[in-house]
């Protein structure tokens, strides 16, 4: 099982959201491959992505 979740490339500590807003002053917003994603290094908790 963590074979074929490796393989697929798959974060399991990533929420998906609907809307999304920076919940720490630390939150960065990035934009990779059309997805749009909230990453905080101080707070790795407050990890978001949309689409």
């Amino acid at each position: 099982m963590i074979l074929i979740k490796e393989e697929l490339n798959i974060d399991i500590n990533m929420k998906t959201v609907v809307s999304l807003k920076k919940r720490n002053k630390d939150c960065i917003i990035v934009k990779r491959k059309g997805i749009i994603r909230i990453i905080n290094k101080k707070n790795p908790r407050f990890k978001l992505k949309q689409g």
